[in-house]
């Protein structure tokens, strides 16, 4: 980078002549290469100076040949061969080869113990051996420390730490470290958003156990609001929303910041874990039901412990300890083990005997939370025997895995309005009156206890509360969007025990019942007989001797039976009468005695004595007798029938 004009070397040539002989000269001899034309040399001094700018990258060794003569004649000289190196100057910074550098520290160790080297930079500048010594590079945090929690040694490259470090509290830190020659100055700070990527799932961890704490606690003062949420509920919901977004925003700041500058490095600290937190249950008393249905090793419930540590040290062990009291029960006298197993690992509460018709009480028991390194904590277990009959059933327009994550919201919450205890029996997908399945809502099986005496409540109490406070409830509702809070399903089948005054009503009901089958069965008979002996009665009057008044009160003669076409032409079938000499021979053969007369009746209806008994009666000149019932028409007929020619002419036909 030397500007024209600028020196390079003298040189200087000795001649012992004398006078003219004496006076020495300087010029450049030509070369091949042409080197000589980038420098010039002063003639009578023998001063180099530069005469075309330099560039190292191009050509950074030159050789010239500088001729020294004199004045006489002829003039002597000699030469002398000069190699010029260019020297290269500190065009670039040192920069980072790589944008980002993970370290560790551990929690709680005292400042100074652990030290962290840096990488080192690189230099785009060429050193040759010629070259001075290269600078020192010396590193700055210029982001990320204004707690001066870290210290940087800027020669050496260290990072210590001056404070102590909580991974509970922060769980990483962000630098940025400058890389710079120019050691005697610090450069200045960059400004950032003051935001530093967390760990979200202990960050999510944290929100989720307070949201449920802080509901409880703002739920009584903004129950009247339009949201379910407190406001700091929404403001932790909020934040943890924005420190999402934030940290997209700061990464692509810093990835900007980065990508403009090489001497800039991003250095986040992560640090390392120690078992120091004893596991904490989410409750201190847990509270489950079994019902009297309900299969040997069912898992009823399940326990569950946090532990604040990460890895290996929140690895939780879960045992019961202590004896499994009963209280209030009836019907486990045999019960010779613990009705109740608590698995190891996920803390589940298993059934560990058969249970029956007819038990009833609770169980309660202490359960021990406990870490790799014998980290403790102990809690409270309450388990309840329940028939299937009283459990209430929610269905809500929500899956099954969104009522999980919020039902402990909704148990803490139903408690605290209805003054029970809120047990969550189990989940299912909805199931339609068809029996189709509705994947978008859930029914939540619920069953409460009297904070009192522990009984558990029939459900006409639960809903009779339900509906006392459904204005309390009315957001929570909307808020899990129930659509219905109904008895079990299994009611009509579990339910065994009825009540005593339904016994006796339905007793009654059956008396009364047989008693008025049995009087209507009387009746019936009673008609029976009465009407047979009516039916009797006026069947003797139709074809009995006695005489009737029917002939006397008709100008036309009526016979028994329903032949009310016994005279000529009454008969619509026949225009005019047809002769009967043949009934009167025929009549005669078969019963002598018998009067001859056009009435017929069936001699199989009227008994013997009746057949004899004539009457004179004449109408509209024909003789007519009524006891007539040997005489059987039908027979007649099937004779007529042999005698054709007697049917033709006898019997005429017409159209209606």
């Amino acid at each position: 980078n030397a500007t024209v004009g600028t020196s390079v070397i003298q040189v200087k040539a000795i001649d012992n002549d004398v006078g003219p002989n004496a006076a020495v000269l300087y010029r450049l001899k030509q070369d091949t290469v042409g080197n000589y034309r980038s420098f010039a040399i002063d003639q009578v001094s023998g001063l180099i100076t530069v005469k075309s700018p330099l560039d190292r990258e191009r050509q950074k060794i030159y050789d010239i040949r500088v001729e020294a003569y004199d004045q006489g004649i002829p003039p002597l000289s000699t030469d002398l061969d000069l190699t010029i190196y260019v020297r290269n100057v500190n065009d670039y910074e040192p920069q980072f080869l790589i944008d980002e550098i993970r370290v560790n520290v551990t929690e709680h160790v005292p400042p100074g113990v652990e030290k962290i080297k840096l990488p080192d930079t690189v230099d785009r500048d060429e050193v040759d051996e010629l070259d001075d010594p290269p600078s020192v590079v010396c590193y700055f945090i210029v982001y990320g420390n204004d707690e001066e929690i870290f210290n940087l040694e800027p020669e050496s490259h260290i990072l210590t730490i001056s404070k102590e470090l909580d991974r509970e509290v922060k769980p990483n830190h962000t630098l940025i470290v400058k890389a710079t020659e120019n050691c005697s100055s610090k450069p200045n700070h960059i400004s950032l958003p003051k935001i530093a990527p967390l760990s979200r799932s202990h960050h999510s961890a944290l929100t989720r156990t307070n949201s449920q704490i802080k509901y409880l606690d703002w739920f009584n003062r903004y129950k009247h609001s339009r949201n379910l949420r407190s406001i700091s509920d929404e403001k932790t919901f909020d934040d943890d929303v924005d420190q999402h977004q934030d940290d997209i925003h700061f990464q692509s700041i810093v990835s900007g910041i980065l990508n403009d500058d090489s001497t800039l490095v991003q250095v986040i600290v992560q640090v390392d874990d120690i078992n120091d937190n004893a596991p904490e249950f989410v409750s201190k008393v847990f509270t489950g039901g079994v019902t009297t249905a309900a299969d040997f090793g069912t898992k009823i419930m399940s326990i569950r412990a946090t532990d604040r540590d990460d890895g290996i040290n929140a690895q939780i062990s879960y045992f019961q300890i202590g004896e499994i009291h009963r209280t209030l029960t009836e019907g486990l006298d045999q019960l010779s083990r613990p009705p109740f197993l608590v698995d190891r690992r996920s803390g589940g509460v298993l059934l560990n005997f058969d249970p029956q018709k007819g038990m009833k009480g609770y169980f309660d028991f202490m359960v021990l939370a406990n870490d790799t390194d014998g980290l403790q904590d102990i809690a409270h277990v309450f388990i309840y025997l329940l028939r299937e009959d009283q459990r209430v059933r929610f269905v809500l327009r929500q899956q099954p895995v969104h009522v999980r994550d919020q039902i402990q919201l909704f148990r803490e919450t139903l408690s605290n309005v209805t003054n029970a205890i809120v047990n969550v029996d189990d989940f299912k997908v909805h199931e339609n009156k068809d029996g189709s399945v509705d994947k978008t809502k859930t029914d939540l099986y619920l069953h409460l206890v009297d904070r009192k005496d522990n009984s558990i409540l029939e459900v006409d109490e639960v809903l009779r509360l339900i509906d006392q406070n459904i204005e309390k409830l009315d957001y929570l509702f909307k808020e899990f969007n129930v659509l219905d809070t109904q008895p079990s399903e299994a009611l009509l089948l579990t339910s065994d025990v009825v009540q005593g005054h339904v016994v006796l009503w339905l007793i009654f009901a059956n008396v009364f019942v047989s008693t008025l089958l049995i009087v209507v069965t009387s009746l019936c008979f009673s008609q029976r007989k009465t009407y047979k002996r009516e039916l009797r009665a006026a069947y003797v009057n139709s074809y009995g001797s006695s005489p009737s008044d029917l002939t006397t009160r008709s100008a036309t003669p009526r016979v028994p039976n329903t032949n009310k076409h016994s005279i000529e032409g009454s008969n619509p079938i026949w225009l005019k009468a047809y002769a009967n000499e043949w009934f009167k021979n025929d009549d005669d053969l078969s019963h002598p005695g018998v009067l001859n007369g056009p009435d017929s009746l069936d001699e199989n209806v009227l008994t013997a004595e009746y057949i004899t008994r004539p009457s004179g009666k004449e109408f509209n000149g024909f003789t007519t007798q009524n006891n007539l019932s040997p005489f059987n028409v039908y027979q007649q007929i099937d004779k007529l029938t042999n005698d054709a020619q007697l049917l033709s002419r006898k019997l005429e036909t017409t159209e209606l």
